[in-house]
């Protein structure tokens, strides 16, 4: 009897990993697509404007939706059928590149039509992550989580390189809407995966298994749980924290970059480099697992990112702002893997479709402000800064260079080194370094063990 339950679990826990790899897989395919139009509309609006700012405006209306919406979209994670949610949502991002090509093939586009896309984009692609991201857990089990995470890690820097170098040999041959034409095409893998898996429901945990209430109520109730385990509530502070000082300075990542070396080829292989550095860091902490503190891998990852961002922002050779992307991207991919895994092992299954995007809202609460901010101090305050006789002749001058290469490497250096100061401040308490130990741990659907 315990044989045959065994075997059953076993069969359980193979199908459920290969609907987890399978939808991976899809997940990358959609990202190479939505990446390649991203690069494609960012070298055509600087070509059109030679300005950051309409491109760090971009980056702030991508990710609203996120912070007006996660926490909604993660009662619905928790709610309803995440297969569908999943379908949904990859539909209804595809319906803002289908509306971006008719602006620009018709030849009536404007700034306004890119930026309402990207908000239409956004909504949807906040239905599909929290859906995504709290499936794990019910198709992998709690050994093999660790590995799934950073098969997720690897996949985004995988759609980022291959998407860099697709787009710089593809947008010279077909331009911009031929771009989002395979990105369209990219979209209908991801649906068409997602209409042929399973993705099962976890049981409602106690406390959660009253009638539905209000969608409020409910987002409530996630509110109220981070908020109980307030080592994870800092964490979160900690990554608004950071992506207002971090992520939206990256924002001008192609617009640096071009000013830089004047070269969309090198920008190419620097986005390249930086997706390298991704995929190895999933792979190494993959096969390292971090240190036992899982927190002190966290911090670990941090600081080199930091440290990585304010080396790309000085006037070095385009060999050592390669080197400096690697890094930075290769702690991210560390900093995420730990930081599912920790979640994971934390949050109950019925709850972390609005806990991880509660997460996410929290966490880009001040990047909308960061991406406000960012182009115009690059365009306004550091450029003619940097670009000043007295500037130009000094150390600073030296290091940053002058002029918009000047001014926007050192809003980078400036912005890793105030991360710095807010990161070990962050880790200088006490209750956020020995979380682990004071937080409970919870087990998944995905972890029942038959008895016999």
């Amino acid at each position: 009897m315990q044989t045959t339950a065994t075997q059953t679990t076993n069969n359980r826990t193979r199908s459920g990993t290969r609907t987890f790899y399978a939808l991976a897989a899809s997940q990358t395919i959609s990202q190479i697509g939505s990446t390649m139009s991203f690069l494609a509309v960012g070298i055509y609006v600087y070509q059109q404007t030679g300005e950051a700012t309409p491109l760090a405006l971009l980056s702030m209306f991508m990710i609203l939706p996120y912070l007006i919406a996660s926490g909604f979209a993660g009662v619905l994670a928790d709610r309803y059928d995440r297969r569908k949610l999943m379908i949904i949502g990859d539909t209804g991002a595809a319906l803002a590149s289908v509306a971006l090509v008719i602006s620009l093939a018709s030849g009536s586009f404007q700034l306004w039509h890119l930026y309402m896309a990207a908000i239409w984009q956004g909504v949807f692609s906040t239905i599909q992550r929290p859906a995504f991201e709290a499936s794990v857990s019910q198709l992998v089990p709690e050994a093999q989580r660790h590995s799934a995470n950073a098969i997720m890690q690897i996949s985004k820097p995988t759609a980022i390189l291959l998407a860099s170098a697709l787009t710089g040999f593809l947008y010279a041959a077909i331009g911009v809407i031929g771009i989002f034409g395979i990105d369209l095409l990219t979209f209908l893998v991801a649906v068409g995966t997602s209409l042929l898996v399973h993705i099962p429901m976890p049981p409602r945990s106690e406390g959660e298994a009253q009638a539905c209430k209000s969608m409020l109520h409910e987002w409530g109730a996630g509110i109220k749980f981070l908020w109980s385990r307030r080592p994870l509530f800092i964490l979160v502070a900690l990554g608004a924290l950071f992506s207002f000082l971090i992520s939206s300075v990256y924002a001008l990542t192609t617009p640096y970059v071009l000013a830089r070396t004047g070269s969309e080829v090198t920008l190419g292989i620097l986005m390249a480099i930086m997706s390298v550095g991704g995929i190895v860091g999933a792979i190494a902490i993959g096969a390292w697992g971090g240190f036992k503190r899982r927190v002190n891998t966290i911090l670990l990852g941090l600081i080199l990112t930091l440290c990585a961002t304010a080396i790309f922002g000085a006037n070095f050779s385009p060999l050592v702002l390669g080197a400096a992307l690697f890094v930075a991207m290769m702690s991210v991919s560390i900093i995420n893997t730990i930081l599912m895994t920790l979640l994971q092992s934390k949050v109950p299954g019925d709850m972390q479709g609005r806990i991880f995007a509660i997460f996410t809202q929290l966490g880009l609460l001040l990047t909308p402000l960061g991406y406000l901010l960012v182009g115009p101090l690059a365009d306004q305050v550091f450029t003619p800064l940097a670009s000043a006789p007295a500037w130009v002749e000094s150390a600073l001058g030296t290091l940053f260079g002058s002029g918009a290469a000047g001014g926007m490497g050192l809003l980078f250096a400036a912005s890793g080194v105030l991360g710095l100061i807010v990161v070990l401040f962050t880790f200088a308490m006490r209750s956020v370094r020995t979380m682990e130990a004071t937080l409970p741990n919870y087990q998944s659907a995905a972890d029942a063990v038959p008895t016999p």
